[in-house]
């Protein structure tokens, strides 16, 4: 197994989501929000792509999932958010075949086939 690398080097564990006060995001790019009144965290659940705007639509667990929320009367994104950042908008284009099949076999030195 390899380990994954550390990209945020700063030592941060998340960082909160550009225009929005209670949404965190990691940087694996797992979101979270934090109920208003508990300051509980949970996950949000995925609810699609917006193709036009080039986002994820990301869903309020409560309502997704039934969780009980305490603040999710006061909480700004009950409803549902739009994610736009680095790990949304970035290039649609994928690695060519020499770049990830080009490795060398480290045990015999040969490369592999693939």
């Amino acid at each position: 197994m390899i380990d994954t690398r550390r990209l945020w080097k700063d030592g941060e564990q998340t960082r909160l989501l550009p225009g929005h006060t209670n949404v965190v995001y990691d940087e694996g790019g797992a979101v979270y929000c934090y109920c208003p009144e508990t300051g509980a965290r949970q996950q949000m659940s995925n609810g699609g792509f917006e193709k036009d705007r080039g986002t994820l639509k990301k869903v309020c667990p409560a309502k997704a999932y039934g969780i009980t929320c305490q603040g999710r009367e006061q909480c700004p994104v009950a409803g549902g958010c739009g994610c736009r950042s680095q790990w949304t908008g970035g290039s649609s284009r994928r690695l060519p075949g020499r770049a990830t099949n080009g490795r060398r076999n480290t045990s015999t030195g040969r490369r592999w086939r693939g």
